[in-house]
């Protein structure tokens, strides 16, 4: 995880660009210097506070978000009403929880040796609308049945796929693999697609199609990554492995007594294996598209703090189809044949935010808040395995 060293500037806080330690965010009070502080969008100049000079009628600048984190507007706020608000939504929080009858926030304290105090820790769950939908996705996931089209001069199936919450995490997995013929041609059509959704941000990771036309005597195979082109062949004969190396990141404002800006990564490998010949009358061979990517998080913050960061990992996407085609016009024997392979993991992983508050004059508070947890979908499915003949 690339860390921040963040100095508190009038209750705001920018990175330094400095290594912190041990998987915090570690915040030191300086002096003497003028930093920048973004307000509403812009940079101001603005002297910073020694912590020796913040007291209960200090006053802050804090921002206003939306619901969805977009900031709006600032306030002034002074340091000891801050901590009152905080006090209120924790408040608030363990209502919430407590009316949905499930899982509860909840508190406990313990003996912080850093701070030579009693520190007390809530600890905030999954939304349980989000363990919800997520459960429900496993079991659907766990009844389905692959999709199988047999005709007499064609074989088809399909992937539709999506997982997750798209305002934390989401993903999304989208194919199409045919292999057909009559007596003057045969062809075979195969697309791929896979992303997801980071704190509601759309990200498209691979977009993977090969078509074969014996017709329009055209073979096109292309990869596209992040929607940027990165192969296309039209040669009749393809083998090797396309192989591409991606990360992307979004950010998202939670409240976890106060406004955390969290960052979103997916990082990973994508692409496709091909082996394949397309000869006249007749296409032979395999494509495997491939997504290996993983989820990570890293926290800033916008208040007067001693310690934040996220814990936890994920694992995203981890899929790879197996697509063996085969369509050729022998003589008088037309041949289709489809095999296809899906295995996946799918959004297996736990990711949560915390927030040690060094409070003044009133002792230290810690907020942990599970953003993400999901045992995952996983299988190992044949999709299609069929073969046809028939004399023409």
């Amino acid at each position: 995880m690339n860390l921040t060293r963040l100095s508190v500037v009038f209750g705001l806080l920018m990175p330094s660009l400095s290594q912190g330690q041990s998987g915090f965010f570690d915040l030191q009070p300086i002096s003497d210097i003028t930093a920048p502080v973004l307000v509403g969008g812009g940079s101001i100049p603005t002297p910073v506070l020694k912590a020796a000079e913040i007291g209960p009628d200090t006053r802050f600048t804090l921002p206003v978000y939306d619901s969805e984190g977009n900031w709006q507007r600032d306030r002034q706020i002074t340091a000891e009403d801050a901590w009152d608000e905080i006090n209120d939504w924790t408040e608030n929080t363990k209502r919430k929880y407590r009316r949905w009858g499930d899982e509860q926030v909840r508190s406990q304290t313990k003996w912080d040796s850093e701070l030579g105090e009693n520190v007390e820790t809530i600890l905030v769950p999954q939304d349980q609308d989000q363990k919800w939908k997520l459960n429900e996705q496993a079991d659907k996931a766990r009844r389905e049945q692959p999709l199988r089209v047999i005709q007499p001069q064609r074989l088809s199936t399909a992937i539709n796929q999506t997982a997750g919450n798209n305002s934390t995490f989401g993903v999304f997995r989208n194919g199409k693999f045919t292999s057909e013929g009559d007596n003057t041609k045969v062809k075979v059509d195969q697309n791929f697609s896979a992303g997801g959704f980071v704190f509601g941000k759309r990200i498209s990771l691979v977009n993977q199609s090969t078509r074969s036309d014996s017709r329009s005597k055209t073979t096109v195979t292309d990869v596209k990554v992040l929607d940027k082109s990165v192969f296309v062949s039209r040669d009749g004969t393809v083998r090797g492995n396309k192989q591409f190396t991606r990360s992307i990141r979004k950010s998202k404002t939670f409240f976890v007594g106060l406004p955390i800006s969290v960052g979103g990564t997916i990082a990973g490998t994508m692409g496709a294996n091909f082996d394949y010949k397309a000869d006249g009358l007749a296409f032979n061979g395999s494509v495997e598209p491939f997504v290996n990517v993983s989820g990570s998080a890293d926290a800033g913050l916008n208040l007067l703090l001693v310690k934040a960061g996220v814990e936890g990992s994920l694992t995203f996407i981890n899929n790879r189809v197996s697509a063996e085609l085969d369509a050729a016009l022998r003589g008088r024997t037309l041949t289709a044949a489809l095999k296809v392979q899906n295995n996946q993991t799918l959004l297996k992983g736990r990711v949560s935010i915390f927030a040690r508050i060094k409070r003044l004059f009133r002792g230290s508070k810690t907020f942990r808040k599970t953003l993400f947890t999901f045992g995952g979908i996983q299988n190992n499915t044949t999709l299609i395995d069929e073969r046809l003949e028939e004399r023409l």
